[in-house]
């Protein structure tokens, strides 16, 4: 681009390359497509003048001859350039010149942007704080918002095999690209529409040449048998989550993936801590597509309830938890098959009611029978919400629950929703008993009683929602996020929102939850999507 005496408005790398800038905030389109790092815009106040102009000409006559001739650079007056990256680029290359010393005294004259190479080379010289890395942003974001790594053995995790992999350093080339697609996805998601168009387009090439390398991964013998490769996989779930609103597809095949890698692997996968934590990942995300969905699909991974839980604590809860998801698989099964039941469809069945009705005895024991210390507390409660405050008020009118900390809401919610997806299951085997014929198991005597606990699970999830979405790590210490400094008013935490978003989608689908309280939850995923970036929390919105 020709100087004119006019000042240009360009990006600093297209004002030195000398072509025309389209001036796109806040990185240049025509850098982003060449994949050029675009540095963004300098000032363009400038002198005008005749005399400016025919001052700098000779400028850069001298500092071109200088180049050439010279040994020591002598720096340009200030105020010769109205752009001071051009002064360090001039300054960075005629040292770089002094460096060779002889070997470059007889050479031709170096100019900036003669050619390609010679701009890349002198973007070496660069300093770090003129530049903008998008990977760097992009990678400390998402180690600041999704890998938690637990300080204690019993403290809880999420993602933690990640920083572990990248400080031994040996991450695979699959994963790393893997890891690279979902950080810039997670960076360009939480960014406004306008904003966010080049780490979107950095964040899709790095997942196509993520989706080669987890290909090349898994046809090799060796390769196929690591954990990494297994990590690789996950984590392109991770990506469809946070990119994908319109479709649960990608996200369901990344699982399925996952669970055959791991069922090819046997127990190799559970030699390693990360291979065990990898398996728990894999297991607890099918668990939820189960209970949300009741894809008939999924059931051929039914194999990954068989294997015990590695977890230490609220052992008790998590293994009723299992055993309540196969007897739902079982049932789900039987209907599904058996349109025109026979007497073995339906004395198989009435074992299934059998064995659900002593699990949700057992549910309730459970939750008379807890630890003092883990006990649900009423921080607030709230007298009254008008049907538009539903929609951004972080609270349901009724009692606010606060917990203890994160691993214990968990366990909370989780178990909440495996007793309210209990008591559906019951009465779906008794309407199928009472369709069959078998009218004598198709009553339940205590079908209000099942009603009332389905319905105060429900506003027992609706009233743990709050905690999750201001839950931020301030003052934790039993665990921490790699990155990132901690304030008392951040916003939740992108793991706080992806844990909780399943136990919403489970509540608003069910038959016990009022308008109102479908209401309030999907504006909390609308909240979750819009902090944290989760556009599979807008799937949700639309689709539950």
């Amino acid at each position: 681009m020709v100087y004119t005496g006019k000042p240009s408005s360009g990006c600093k790398l297209c004002r030195i390359r000398k072509v025309k800038c389209d001036e796109a905030k806040p990185f240049c389109m025509r850098c982003t497509r060449s994949k050029r790092h675009c540095p963004g815009y300098g000032p363009v106040t400038r002198d005008q003048s005749k005399t400016s102009s025919e001052r700098l000409k000779r400028l850069s006559q001298t500092a071109a001859y200088t180049t050439h001739s010279t040994g020591p650079s002598v720096s340009p007056k200030e105020g010769s350039f109205g752009d001071g990256f051009n002064n360090l680029l001039l300054l960075a290359t005629s040292s770089q010149t002094t460096s060779l010393g002889a070997q470059r005294r007889n050479s031709s004259t170096f100019r900036i942007g003669d050619q390609e190479g010679d701009l890349v080379e002198c973007f070496k010289n660069v300093p770090g704080g003129l530049m903008n890395p998008l990977d760097e942003q992009a990678s400390c974001l998402f180690l600041s918002q999704f890998c938690n790594v637990a300080m204690t053995s019993t403290a809880r995790g999420y993602y933690s095999f990640l920083p572990r992999y990248f400080g031994r350093g040996n991450i695979s080339e699959c994963l790393s690209l893997a890891f690279k697609a979902t950080s810039m996805a997670s960076l360009a998601m939480r960014q406004s529409k306008g904003m966010r168009g080049p780490a979107l387009l950095r964040a899709q090439e790095h997942h196509v040449n993520a989706l080669k390398a987890v290909g090349k991964a898994i046809a090799d013998q060796k390769e196929v048998e690591k954990d990494q490769t297994l990590g690789a996989v996950l984590m392109l779930a991770f990506y469809e989550a946070l990119m994908s609103k319109d479709s649960m597809k990608e996200y369901m095949n990344h699982i399925k993936g996952a669970a055959k890698l791991i069922r090819m692997r046997g127990q190799k996968c559970l030699e390693t801590e990360e291979g065990r934590e990898m398996f728990a990942l894999t297991r607890n995300q099918w668990i939820m597509i189960q209970n949300v969905f009741k894809e008939t699909e999924m059931s051929e991974f039914i194999w990954l309830l068989q294997n015990e839980t590695s977890q230490r604590v609220n052992r008790e809860t998590v293994d009723m938890n299992l055993y309540f998801t196969r007897l739902q698989q079982s049932v789900d099964s039987l209907i599904a098959k058996a349109h025109h039941p026979g007497p073995e469809a339906i004395d198989e069945m009435v074992e299934l009611l059998g064995k659900c009705r002593k699990l949700e005895n057992e549910f309730r024991q459970l939750k008379d029978n807890l630890n003092p210390q883990a006990k649900v507390e009423v921080a607030e409660w709230v007298s009254d919400r008008t049907d538009e405050e539903l929609d951004t008020e972080p609270t349901f009118e009724g009692p606010v629950y606060k917990f203890y900390n994160l691993p214990v809401a968990v366990i909370y919610i989780i178990a909440w929703c495996f007793h309210l997806n209990l008591i559906s299951t019951l009465m779906r085997c008794n309407s199928w008993l009472a369709s069959a014929g078998r009218e004598d198991w198709g009553e339940l005597d205590d079908y209000e009683t099942l009603v009332q606990l389905a319905t105060e699970c429900v506003r027992n999830i609706v009233s743990g929602v709050p905690y999750f979405c201001s839950w931020n790590a301030y003052g934790v210490v039993v665990s921490q996020f790699p990155c990132g400094l901690i304030k008392p008013d951040d916003p939740l935490k992108g793991e706080a929102g992806l844990i909780v978003m399943w136990p919403i989608a489970i509540a608003m689908k069910s038959d016990y939850a009022t308008p109102r309280q479908r209401r309030y939850l999907r504006g909390r995923l609308r909240y979750i999507a819009d902090v944290s970036g989760i556009s599979q929390a807008r799937y949700f919105i639309n689709e539950v």
